[in-house]
């Protein structure tokens, strides 16, 4: 269902705080949540079959997975 998967990637008050975004004022915490461990998946997906470190991937996760790169790479 493409529009619960777009509901959670959003962020509960964007359509609040940013009038290009529509969406329910409170967004979908629930499926916030889902939406952020898809993506850590994702990112680990990426790293697990050539480094098994969970130090990399920790840190992959949170360099990748931030709000400021993700607004970035949608940009691109």
């Amino acid at each position: 269902n493409t529009a619960l998967l777009e509901q959670a990637f959003l962020a509960a008050g964007a359509p609040q705080s940013r009038s290009d975004v529509i969406g329910p004022i409170k967004g979908n915490k629930r499926l916030a949540l889902v939406g952020d461990a898809v993506l850590r998946l994702c990112i680990l997906d990426e790293c697990f079959p050539t480094s098994g470190d969970a130090e990399l991937g920790q840190n992959l996760v949170v360099d990748v997975g931030t709000n400021e790169n993700l607004k970035n790479v949608a940009k691109e």
